[in-house]
């Protein structure tokens, strides 16, 4: 064990200060995940929205990963079942690719671009009348290299689709939140 009698005045003030920075330190600390955002601003909106929207089915791919973007974001990544729904939300996302078709001289290095482009229609309405609250429309626009490889280019456009609608769910997670706060 160490004594302080055995130091001079000088180092026992210095060791006292020394580990009074390093318990102070440590009280500042919380436990918390590391990478989990708990502030609205950073996209968790779970505190005050969870439950609060009931989702239509998915009919398509990138409607079901718009959807699931969506339900992760308000729900904090918890179950699509509404507790206690403020509103039904219908949503309607479709995909068009332009420049698919033309094909780039390989035997050169060439490579052609194409563009994804993701459209989204969001239609909130009132769980209890009915009634139309919303109509919100949102699209995002990617852009893919196309080489000589075929199954390069079908997954470089599923992966286009993919970010596309990744990024309009939270565009649409972001505005049903706003709205669920002015309802409030």
């Amino acid at each position: 064990m160490l004594r302080l009698k055995n130091f001079s005045p000088r180092r026992r003030c210095v060791l006292m200060g020394l580990g009074l920075l390093g318990v102070s330190t440590v009280g500042a600390c919380t436990v918390q995940p590391l990478y989990t955002a708990t502030d609205p601003a950073a996209g968790d909106f779970s505190s005050t929205t969870k439950g609060k929207v009931n989702f239509a089915s998915a009919d398509n791919r990138i409607e079901q990963v718009t959807r699931d973007t969506m339900i992760f974001r308000l729900n904090g990544g918890g179950s699509s079942a509404a507790i206690n729904p403020v509103f039904d939300a219908d949503i309607s996302v479709t995909s068009t690719i332009s420049g698919r078709f033309r094909t780039p001289d390989t035997s050169a290095g060439q490579t052609s671009a194409s563009v994804v482009t993701v459209s989204g229609t969001l239609t909130l309405k009132d769980s209890k009348t009915g009634a139309k609250e919303a109509t919100i429309k949102r699209s995002s626009i990617t852009s893919i290299d196309r080489g000589g490889q075929d199954f390069a280019n079908e997954r470089a456009e599923l992966d286009a689709e993919k970010r596309g609608a990744i990024e309009i769910g939270e565009q649409f997670a972001t505005l049903v939140a706003a709205r669920l706060a002015q309802q409030n």
